[in-house]
């Protein structure tokens, strides 16, 4: 089990499911934030990865 940060969160459940990480997508666009926070509650993977929206300044 290992740890993984992923920008825009495109591999993150690859990861999860494969290698059992624990993940972080990070991604400015909400149309990727909600398409990836969809995509992880239907794999069922919502204990082991986490998607967040930042705001660049």
């Amino acid at each position: 089990m290992g740890d993984v940060i992923d920008i825009a969160g495109a591999r993150v459940i690859r990861a999860a499911q494969k290698f059992d990480a624990r993940c972080v997508g990070v991604t400015l666009s909400q149309i990727q934030f909600d398409l990836a926070t969809e995509l992880v509650k239907v794999a069922g993977l919502e204990d082991r990865i986490e998607i967040c929206r930042t705001i660049a300044t």
